[in-house]
């Protein structure tokens, strides 16, 4: 057999193939084919109820809280009421806080009165220690009493510098 032969044949079969399935087909009971309902489109109102269990949260949380304590002597609102901005909620009893206040005002006036003190012991012992070293450089006072005076003059100092620092203190912390 030659090859053309040979294609030829396999063309024919190749038809023959084709010719039957296409028959085949064609013959197959109709019965096996899908059914579909159809309906006319009109305009109605769908409602549907959906039955569930959960948790309602917030769209936004937000927690108050207090600078200071204190008892609550009113409150204006309830749990889930609205509130606007600047809208009283509650208030709180200030006698502590008045008490603190008070207090610290106290502090602020001895300290104050410390200084004044300070300032004046200060002044005094430096106007003493300038004239022990005029008298001590014309060799009219003894060493001691010069270097006593110098002491009394340092300690004046430390003094005066100790109440400044409690008082720049409460300034900054108040």
């Amino acid at each position: 057999m030659t090859k053309k032969k040979k294609k030829l044949l396999l063309i024919i079969a190749g038809a023959v193939v084709v010719v039957v399935l296409v028959v085949a087909n064609l013959t197959m009971n109709g019965s096996q084919a899908t059914s579909a309902q159809v309906k006319a489109v009109m305009y109605k109102n769908v409602t549907e109820t959906v039955s569930a269990s959960g948790r309602i949260q917030p769209q936004t949380k937000v927690d108050i809280t207090s600078e200071i304590n204190g008892e609550i002597v009113g409150l204006y609102v309830s749990e889930g009421d609205r509130v606007g901005v600047g809208q009283m909620l509650v208030v709180l009893d200030t006698v502590q806080l008045r008490t603190a206040v008070d207090q610290a005002r106290y502090a602020v006036e001895e300290i104050g009165a410390r200084v004044e003190g300070a300032e004046s012991n200060l002044e005094q012992a430096t106007e003493e220690f300038e004239r022990q070293s005029r008298l001590f450089d014309r060799g009219l006072t003894a060493d001691t009493q010069y270097k006593t005076a110098g002491y009394a003059c340092q300690t004046a100092r430390a003094t005066h510098a100790a109440p400044n620092a409690q008082g720049k203190h409460l300034k900054t912390a108040y």
